[in-house]
């Protein structure tokens, strides 16, 4: 019902501003402005007065609702991106594991992964990442969102539960970032690569009518099996995505904005039992389809005053995954045809008086999920209700002095059938930094993230299919999970000459995360086990991260770096029914880094990319596990890329490269699970911009 209204308010705007527009349809013959950007770019240009108009409300709304600044930003015009995946992988502190398809794809911060990190579209959070084995996160198409950022473990104060981790947000195109002030703009893709025979295309149109805009973006693709290092494929592991973008923007007057869109992402296939950790015939591949499903209202209020600068938001997010084995595995697989739906509403303003910059506003979200399967271990039935209230004050004591201080207070209640859980409680940041000379600045931050106990954390009970002796046992008495982060950081950015600049950056953090969760065996019989989730009292992550850039007129050069270990600081019972001692290693990704060289020839409108992508080897490892490993290998591995956007031909776009040049065979590591990775890959993309 909740869908339903939201649907009618959309289509009611779209017919009311179609009608308008046939009335007051104006055509803007402005200067020709070259789209070329917006297809390989991670931050795609719109007009001036649009930029700067968008700038402003991030500036003020989001980006100052930061404690500690963001770790990374998408800013960089030039740089070759190919894929969501490809770009997340160049962010300083994000690490992407679990395979190569966005279906089996999973990010991880801080250390922490899964709905341990908040991962936003236009600010909202998905909170689905995981059931059982499968790692499934839906991520944005590179050609539906024009900017990604990635900030710490609980710095922006606006985004609360799930950001344990932190948080990467994905901010979708507006059909200003495709007409570049013009009436009319089409967009049209198609590419290809050998790793996998897959093929994309993407295709997008956006126009304008008066006060109203509007965009269309779709994109889809075909890949098949994965053609591994080792001159083998990964069977079962083809897979067809669609995703589309539907938005409206109402330019309402020089101070308010109102947007709708839809955003739809599916993807289906085959699903490997190599990325479900258990490789054999009780744990067979799966047939899988996976829907999310995002829409939503928003509102801007900016009347150019230093008391208003609101932003409102409702939206609707639909997430249906549907898995059938390929066979039974002899019992022990079954089919899943999880359902989980999440509406809700967040307001934030923006004030500015007596000189504090005052950031405040609420959330409320309602989850609801459910089974249609109703097998035997099955998603659980259940809801759960979260709400918020948020402020931070930002006070610049001098030009070069800021304190940054706020408070989240947080609640929940979720229940399924007879049990219930709830509770509420309180998360704060602060932060001082400090502008040593013009170029340097250092800052130090304690802010707090944290994550309430999903529904299947809560609610998962019944007998593991095939395996009466395994039990899982609800517990709905699950505490929220806290991490008490403390970070410190620097940042140089000198612009040296007008044709030369310098960027470093480096950040290390200590995040003591109370209550963390953990499967543990709660019987004491051998027989049947009984598993649960339980609460421990402390674990701690810690690590550090480095980036540097350098431009001139010759050449762009470009590294990062992303260190992270952990341990659980208290003794517990693993699901294997041993004693995990104290000290023990989490689950932690191995460290990894990039370094890039771009090299323009401006003479044919072109660049050059050589990068270097790597990750050490690992020996510390999680003890246990149906597979335990004693270390990690590391890899290394070389891509070249070229790219043509001739002048001549103002909107085309053509990149052409190949990754894992010496066709090395290498495996993602989640931190429990090896996951076989693409081998050589040459790929040909190229679009148009009219």
């Amino acid at each position: 019902m909740k869908k339903n209204i939201l649907v009618k308010i959309m289509l009611s705007l779209s017919m009311f501003s179609c009608a308008y527009a046939q009335q007051n349809q104006q055509v803007n013959n402005g200067d020709t402005v070259d789209l070329g950007e917006i297809e390989v770019a991670a931050v795609k240009k719109a007009d001036v007065g649009s930029v700067k108009k968008d700038k402003k409300k991030k500036e003020s709304v989001e980006q100052s609702a930061n404690a500690a600044p963001p770790l990374s930003t998408s800013k960089s015009k030039n740089s070759l991106i190919l894929s969501t995946a490809d770009q997340l992988n160049k962010l300083q502190g994000v690490q992407i594991f679990s395979g190569s398809r966005e279906i089996s794809q999973n990010i991880s911060m801080g250390g922490l992964a899964f709905n341990r990190v908040f991962v936003g579209i236009d600010g909202i959070n998905n909170n689905f990442a995981s059931f059982g084995h499968n790692s499934t996160r839906q991520l944005p198409s590179e050609s539906l969102y024009k900017q990604v950022t990635a900030d710490q473990s609980g710095s922006n104060i606006v985004y609360g539960n799930g950001a344990l981790g932190g948080a990467v947000n994905f901010e979708t195109i507006d059909p200003s970032d495709l007409l570049k002030g013009r009436s009319f703009a089409t967009k049209l893709g198609v590419g290809g690569q050998t790793g996998d025979l897959g093929v994309n295309g993407n295709t997008a149109v956006a126009f304008k009518a008066g006060d109203f805009s509007y965009l269309f973006d779709i994109v889809g693709g075909r890949n098949n099996d994965i053609r591994l290092g080792n001159h083998t494929n990964l069977p079962y592991s083809a897979s067809n995505n669609l995703q589309f973008l539907l938005k409206g923007v109402w330019n309402i007057s020089k101070i308010q904005t109102f947007k709708a869109y839809w955003l739809s992402m599916q993807n289906n296939g085959l699903y490997p039992a190599t990325i479900n950790d258990v490789v054999g015939e009780y744990n067979p591949p799966s047939k899988f389809n996976f829907l999310q499903q995002q829409v939503m209202l928003e509102y801007y209020l900016n009347p150019n005053n230093p008391y208003v600068n609101l932003e409102a938001k409702v939206f609707y997010i639909r997430n249906h995954y549907n898995s059938n084995p390929i066979n039974d595995g002899k019992g022990f697989a079954v089919p899943q045809d999880i359902n989980i739906n999440t509406t809700g509403f967040r307001v934030t303003n923006k004030t500015f008086v007596l000189k504090q910059n005052l950031v405040y506003g609420t959330e409320f979200k309602f989850f609801n999920g459910f089974n249609v399967g109703k097998n035997s271990l099955s998603f659980p039935t259940a809801n759960q209700q979260t709400y918020s209230g948020y402020l931070q004050d930002s006070w610049d004591i001098t030009s070069k002095l800021n304190i940054t201080l706020g408070g989240r207070v947080n609640g929940y209640h979720s229940q399924s059938g007879n049990m219930q859980n709830g509770g509420a409680f309180f998360t704060k940041q602060g932060s001082i930094s400090y502008k040593v000379i013009k170029p340097l600045k250092v800052y130090f931050a304690y802010t707090e993230g944290y994550r309430i106990p999903s529904l299947q954390d809560l609610f998962l009970g019944g007998s593991h299919p095939g395996m009466s002796f395994l039990q899982f046992v609800p517990n709905p008495n699950l505490q929220p999970e806290i991490g008490h982060n403390k970070s410190v950081g620097i940042t140089i950015n000198k612009q040296l000459t007008p044709t030369q600049s310098f960027y470093f950056n480096s950040n290390i953090f200590l995040n003591d995360v109370s209550n963390f969760i953990v499967d543990s065996k709660v019987n004491a019989a051998s027989y049947p086990l009984k598993i649960q989730n339980i609460n421990i009292s402390h674990a701690q992550l810690f690590g550090y991260s480095l980036a540097f850039k350098y431009h001139n007129t010759w050449f762009d050069f470009g590294t990062n770096f992303t260190y992270t270990r952990g341990e659980s600081l208290s003794a517990y019972q693993g699901s294997g029914g041993s004693l995990v001692p104290s000290g023990s290693p989490l689950p932690i990704p191995r460290a990894k880094g990039i370094a890039t060289l771009d090299i323009p020839i401006k003479p044919i409108d072109s660049s050059f990319q050589t990068s270097i992508n790597y990750a050490l080897t690992q020996n510390r490892v999680p003890p246990g596990g149906e597979h335990p490993i004693s270390s990690v290998p590391g890899y290394v591995l070389l891509n070249l890329g070229y790219k043509w956007q001739p002048k001549r031909f103002k909107g085309l776009n053509v990149s052409a490269g190949v990754d894992n040049v010496f066709n090395r065979y290498y495996q993602n590591y989640d931190g429990q699970n090896l996951v076989p990775a693409m081998g050589r890959n040459f790929y040909l993309q190229a679009s148009y911009n009219f």
